[in-house]
């Protein structure tokens, strides 16, 4: 039976960060699942420390700070896992540079402190600027073949207000919203680059992509649309989205990400609760991203009475996804490495 794997060395243990109106406590978990190999990459930057980037700006960091980095990858091809780890080491590595660089071009130290639209164009300009830049490190990746290998990343800037997602591919961000009533709601932030999405499947096509539905072990006929160059045997891609595929481009995938955002509430008697980052093995496990909330909140209506939600009650919570996307997997007979990132989010005391 598979079982759970650490996260790669570095990576940010079981942790919370205070937000001011609320509390992150977050955690990642990842499994092999049957695969051969493991091609999942998790990463969490938080908080994501901009003040050896910005020496002297205490106004500004005080504005878009604390500031909390979360991000999925799911490798593909022979090198995807060499793909996914490679794309993972560099966002730690590019995303400081980019965000401070986006911070110091829209949020002046003497700018005025309720401009909250220019601390949301500033992230929003620096999730795509970090995402081009690693794109760039990976093709360059002496270590990585990309010509027919590459990695989804689903990323995610987490803020006071609001959370900001940069997509490509089919991993996936999802918010856990507690209606009134007491139950559960699931808020997609992303949306998924295959050809099962018109608007991508449109621009491959246009491009030239020959589009064949290949039969998948455990799935029949049923299998995902793939994309293919001209009458060649190649690439195969499932995903019109994604990093590196070099020889993917002329056929329209692009390695641009879609960006979204939401203003949080977290109210305390309803409102966003959670967040999740989680690769396609874990959507493809349970039967929607309704049921993936409704594990976290299970986990989440026993904390009180074990010491209140805190890093720890957020790594039950990323295992317990774990353990239901691999029995999902088990019973439709799909092998795939699964992994997530798990955010519980609670209202501070006395916080409006």
């Amino acid at each position: 039976m598979a079982s759970t794997t650490p996260p790669p060395t570095g990576a940010a243990a079981p942790a919370s960060v205070d937000f001011g109106p609320f509390t992150a406590h977050f955690a990642t978990q990842r499994a092999q699942g049957n695969r051969p190999e493991q091609q999942d990459e998790t990463l969490i930057l938080a908080p994501l420390d901009l003040a050896p980037v910005l020496p002297g700006r205490p106004k500004t960091l005080a504005r878009v700070t604390p500031l909390a980095l979360f991000a999925v990858m799911d490798g593909h091809g022979s090198d995807g896992g060499k793909a996914s780890r490679s794309v993972r080491d560099a966002l730690a590595r590019e995303a400081p540079v980019h965000f401070a660089a986006a911070v110091a071009e829209h949020v002046p130290e003497d700018g005025d402190a309720e401009d909250v639209a220019a601390v949301e164009r500033a992230i929003r300009q620096a999730l795509a600027a970090t995402v081009l830049a690693v794109h760039g490190d990976l093709t360059t990746d002496a270590g990585v073949d990309c010509y027919l290998s590459g990695t989804t990343l689903v990323l995610a800037a987490l803020t006071a207000r609001s959370v900001h997602v940069a997509n490509l591919g089919d991993s996936r961000a999802v918010l856990g919203r507690v209606r009134p009533d007491g139950s559960v709601e699931a808020k997609p932030l992303s949306n998924d680059h295959t050809c099962s999405n018109k608007e991508e499947l449109d621009r491959v096509l246009k491009k030239g992509a020959r589009v064949e539905r290949s039969a998948t072990e455990g799935a029949g006929d049923d299998g995902p649309l793939r994309l293919f160059k001209g009458s060649m045997p190649y690439p195969g891609l499932v995903v019109t989205r994604a990093l590196g595929d070099t020889a993917s481009t002329a056929i329209g995938v692009l390695s641009t990400p879609e960006l979204t955002d939401h203003a949080l509430d977290v109210s305390g008697g309803g409102g966003d609760t959670m967040l999740i980052l989680a690769s396609d093995g874990v959507w493809d496990g349970l039967p929607g991203p309704t049921e993936a909330i409704g594990v976290v909140q299970r986990v989440l209506a026993k904390a009180p009475a074990n010491g209140g939600v805190s890093g720890r009650v957020a790594e039950v919570a990323s295992k317990k996804l774990i353990k239901a996307a691999l029995a999902g997997l088990d019973k439709r007979q799909i092998d795939d490495n699964v992994s997530n990132v798990c955010v519980l989010l609670t209202k501070n005391e006395g916080a409006q």
